[in-house]
């Protein structure tokens, strides 16, 4: 059906593709639904989807080189490419220009914190954590204080910043986690370093001057990717309550979390914090999703134009036992 494409024949039916094949409508019917577990009217469509997304796909290719072959700066051949990848609607698909200019990349990697975590909501700069016997717990920077600015720096400039800074894909969902970060990261620093914060709290606007502490954690480098800071931690938050948080899914990271699974197997309930947590490496993704299946599924599925991949959960040897398991809880 591939090579042929006979699926372009708008009249194509069971029994047309039986007498073309001089086979009977049975064992085609049969073999389609033993093999590729697909009716023939959903094989039919799967390739006619796949032949338009390809002749999509060439086309975004023709509008694309035109303009990828003029650029006149760097910042613009590697901007068009973004756009293009975009167009394919593909996930994490992007590219990072060589000495790319975003203050964001010099702070990713940096080893100092006021022990908080902020996030942007109805653009305005929301203090979601605070950590205990961190600079911003003594300081008394509670759960719910508005940042007016970190360092100076605005909801105005986050958004100005974005705008100058873009990266695939170009969506709504993107560009608010673009702002988290950008937010978040404006808090770190070296250790030792000030960092001047103007809140809206309960009790009035405050003027508040914090010293940075070093973060629990350390600075990993990949080569294509910008830095970033891993953080880990496991504990019981109550009898028979596991609780395991990490902000990225990172290989350095996955024996530390297979492990706190494996310590944290028998208790009443796990739970596995991933608040702020963008994603990261699929193998590991895969490896704690192997540990909390308790049965052989279907895990993640491609379509592209070399055919369909599939990807299915290898349960381990020790699995957590719950009736329910997933990742923010267990029963």
């Amino acid at each position: 059906m591939e090579i042929e494409k006979i699926f372009k024949d708008n009249t194509l039916s069971l029994t047309k593709l039986a007498d073309k094949l001089n086979i009977s409508t049975h064992i085609i019917s049969q073999v389609i639904n033993e093999n590729l577990q697909k009716s023939f009217y959903e094989l039919l469509s799967y390739h006619r989807i796949n032949e338009a997304k390809n002749l999509l796909n060439n086309k975004i290719k023709e509008t694309y080189r035109t303009k990828i072959e003029t650029a006149k700066t760097e910042e613009e051949f590697y901007g068009l490419l973004n756009e293009m990848f975009f167009q394919f609607d593909v996930l994490h698909l992007g590219v990072f220009y060589p000495n790319m200019p975003d203050p964001l990349f010099e702070l990713a990697g940096k080893e100092g914190g006021a022990g908080l975590q902020i996030r942007v909501i109805e653009n305005k700069i929301v203090v979601i954590t605070v950590k205990n016997n961190s600079p911003a717990k003594v300081a008394g920077i509670k759960r719910g204080d508005i940042t007016l600015s970190v360092d100076g720096f605005t909801f105005k400039n986050i958004v100005e910043e974005s705008e100058k800074y873009k990266y695939p894909p170009y969506n709504e969902r993107n560009i608010i986690s673009n702002y988290h970060l950008r937010a978040q990261y404006k808090t770190y620093g070296d250790g030792g370093d000030p960092l001047q914060l103007v809140l809206e709290t309960m009790e009035g606007p405050k003027n508040i001057e914090l010293v940075r502490t070093e973060r629990e954690g350390k600075v990993i480098l990949v080569d294509g990717v910008p830095p970033n800071f891993l953080e880990f931690e496991s504990r019981f938050i109550n009898p028979g309550i596991g609780y395991i948080r990490f902000n990225t899914f990172a290989p350095d990271l996955l024996d530390k979390i297979i492990n706190a699974v494996d310590e944290l197997m028998d208790t009443k309930g796990l739970i596995i914090d991933l608040r702020d947590n963008p994603g990261g490496f699929f193998q590991v993704r895969k490896a704690l999703a192997d540990k909390l299946a308790l049965n052989s599924s279907l895990l993640w599925s491609q379509d592209g134009e070399r055919g369909r991949n599939d990807v299915y959960l290898e349960p381990a040897e020790k699995t957590l036992q719950r009736k329910n398991c997933g990742v923010s809880r267990c029963e």
